[in-house]
């Protein structure tokens, strides 16, 4: 079980590399570059991906459902000023929409119009003051980011929604 949680924390931090290059990539007038900053993303993206890791470990080793609880740790990282909830939510309605729960067609209608509606809150949460520089191709990468962020986090979402296996105790 405990594989799965250091596997979440690699897999994690990986997502918090790909949100801070992201974030770099996007701004439009680039502030100072802070360290601080850039670790806080990764290990709040880490410990998130520990505590999804342990749901997953948790689940198929047929340990108690209590566990879910450890999902929990992930929110740090998905309730950040950063996400503006659009991490959280991507995770939870792309996770349920992935785990297949009914009715089978209104969670992934549910997560289509999410995900479809994800670069025009991108757009919407931008800086007003310069929204004359975000040309097609800026808005494309804003776009483009969002999509494969929600996608991870809708993966690692996936990990609550799936049913727990029925194990029989001696």
């Amino acid at each position: 079980m405990f594989v799965w949680g250091a596997l979440g924390i690699l897999l994690g931090a990986w997502v918090g590399v790909l949100a801070r290059l992201w974030m770099r990539l996007i701004v439009v007038h680039p502030d100072p570059f802070s360290w601080s900053g850039t670790l806080a993303i990764i290990l709040s993206a880490a410990i998130g991906g520990l505590g999804l890791g342990l749901v997953r470990g948790a689940r198929l080793t047929g340990r108690s459902k209590g566990w879910r609880l450890a999902a929990l740790l992930a929110l740090p990282f998905l309730g950040a000023p950063m996400g503006l909830g659009v991490f959280l939510l991507s995770a939870l309605l792309g996770g349920w929409a992935l785990a297949y729960r009914r009715p089978i067609w209104f969670a992934p209608a549910l997560a289509a119009l999410w995900f479809a509606a994800l670069p025009f809150i991108g757009f919407a949460v931008g800086d007003p003051d310069h929204h004359d520089l975000y040309d097609g191709v800026h808005y494309l990468s804003i776009s483009v980011g969002l999509w494969t962020l929600a996608a991870l986090l809708a993966v690692g979402g996936r990990e609550l929604f799936l049913r727990w296996p029925v194990v029989s105790r001696p």
